[in-house]
């Protein structure tokens, strides 16, 4: 199974700075997806993080690295400062056929925030998958994939290919371990616009 990992874009003010860059639902997310790979009895799990920045600077996308992504893909184009918001999951989309195709994509998002699941929506119609909101967890019971959601504690059953919104508040404090254990030397790869193919139509 093939996890993508969307994470928010990363602001000029994080570029130079100690600051962590990635803020508590790209963690979360980015912790459902690695705790997938690690307990998939198949063993043939890959967790990709992805990120839109038009600075080309790889060193901030070195934390979703820490916390146990296998790829890490830095979406980095002066064009892309020019893309209107009802085109932004256009790049991601042009961005997952050149790297591969993906099983299962975790999009994070505040809870409630209309806009963030609105443009999921666009991407996996994209995609022609089906897109889950309101998701706070994702595990394996008995080699089968179940989700549960906001303010239940059932969990359904979960077909492949998904695009799935993880539910978080933006005030809860979090803490990944993995950070921990992973080590910083792994490559972040850049893709700017021509290597994907994406262009703004006019």
């Amino acid at each position: 199974m093939n996890i993508a990992v969307i994470i928010k874009k990363i602001e000029d003010k994080f570029i130079y700075s100690s600051d962590k860059v990635l803020e508590v639902g790209d963690q979360i997310a980015l912790s459902i997806a690695v705790k997938l790979r690690e307990n998939d009895s198949f063993g043939s799990s890959s967790v990709s993080a992805f990120c839109i920045s038009p600075l080309e600077h790889p060193e901030a996308m070195r934390e979703a690295l820490c916390l146990g992504a296998d790829n890490a893909y830095f979406l980095a184009d002066a064009l892309f400062q020019k893309v209107e918001l009802d085109n932004l999951m256009n790049i991601f989309k042009c961005a997952f056929d050149t790297v591969g195709n993906f099983d299962l994509v975790l999009i994070p998002a505040p809870y409630k925030d209309t806009m963030i699941t609105n443009l999921s929506g666009q991407l996996a119609k994209l995609m022609n998958i089906k897109h889950l909101k309101d998701v706070t967890n994702i595990l394996w019971q008995t080699n089968k994939l179940f989700y549960s959601k906001v303010n239940s504690n059932d969990f359904y059953p979960l077909a492949l290919p998904a695009l799935i919104n993880i539910s978080y508040d933006p005030e809860q404090k979090y803490y990944n371990p993995i950070r921990l254990m992973k080590l910083y030397r792994k490559e972040v790869k850049i893709l700017n616009a021509e290597q994907i193919g994406f262009s703004i139509k006019t």
